[in-house]
């Protein structure tokens, strides 16, 4: 599937989530002019897909177990790296971290950031070694990491609404259930009793506060917001794990074609035998990101292959 298609899902979701808040803005009483309302949707969609920056920028900043390679390590990783930039004929600027974790493991972040785990460098061969760099190159150059920010920043907004209007359901449930203590044969349980009056009173003070401050006319619309991500939130993320688990074969392609194609199939292999890998379909397609690992390796064998028809 093109990536092209990918950036569509997620602009499309970008789209959806800034105009579903400004419909609830919009409802709620307030207005403004509608070239304000445009700048803010063009504003949000810079925002999300230039947030790739601001993440990696965060994931540097706080990933304690995130180094900056020793000049050994540099000297293994950067030749390696120039070489696959000279052969995708790409320009970019493209940084290298160590991760100092237990898991091997390789992952690109933001838009020039790419991160490997000191267990699995030393692991590689440097045929392996280009293949895993080659793969995660792949997804700088692809825009794939900008791709995933997006998603991910967008996903903010439906989260805050949906965390305004939780703290407003906590205070309303407990206004109408009490808890209390009950004994029973079997000895005291704790027991939720309701409470309607002091419910009632609940919500009418509530009611009054929202209204001093003119936010009662948004109660609806935030309902209405919250119910219909509640929705679209589940199926856009089920669409997200499907296009990452297609970018991963996507980006194995991009690194065959680069002629690190067994390099990286003998770094999967590697990576299989290390552990106990995830074949279940079910958690796969509903929870992983990545595709069965051995999938990915028949497919790297399957170009092999035809290469050498």
């Amino acid at each position: 599937m093109s990536k092209y298609f990918q950036i569509v899902i997620v602009l499309f979701y970008v789209l959806l989530t800034i105009f579903a808040f400004q419909a609830v803005l919009v409802s709620s009483g307030y207005r403004y002019p509608l070239y304000i309302q445009w700048l803010v949707v063009l504003g949000w969609v810079f925002c999300c897909f230039g947030s790739a920056y601001l993440w990696a920028g965060i994931s540097m900043f706080l990933h304690s177990r995130l180094r900056r390679p020793l000049l050994a390590e540099e000297q293994r990783l950067y030749p390696a790296l120039e070489e696959l930039l000279e052969k995708a004929d790409s320009g970019r600027r493209v940084t290298i971290w160590i991760d100092e974790s237990r898991e091997l493991n390789a992952y690109a972040t933001g838009y020039h950031t790419i991160a490997i785990s000191r267990p699995l460098l030393e692991r590689l061969s440097p045929g392996e070694l280009r293949g895993v760099l080659a793969h995660e190159l792949g997804h700088l150059l692809s825009g794939d990491t900008a791709v995933a920010a997006a998603f991910a920043t967008a996903g903010l907004l439906p989260q805050a609404v949906f965390g305004v209007y939780r703290i407003g359901a906590v205070i309303v449930r407990r206004a109408f259930l009490t808890a209390a203590t009950v004994q029973t044969s079997r000895g005291a349980m704790r027991v939720n009793r309701v409470n309607i009056l002091g419910g009632a009173v609940v919500v009418l003070l509530l009611g009054y506060f929202l209204n001093r401050i003119h936010l009662l006319k948004a109660v609806i619309p935030v309902i209405v917001f919250v119910l219909l991500f509640a929705v679209l939130n589940r199926i856009f993320h089920f669409l997200a794990l499907l296009l990452s688990r297609l970018a991963e074969y996507r980006q194995d392609a991009f690194a065959f074609q680069l002629g690190y194609g067994d390099g990286l199939r003998r770094t999967l292999l590697k990576l299989a035998d290390s552990g106990e890998p995830v074949v279940n379909r079910y958690f796969i397609v509903f929870h992983s990101r990545h595709p069965v690992i051995y999938n990915r390796i028949r497919r790297l064998e399957k170009h092999m292959r035809k290469t050498l028809q």
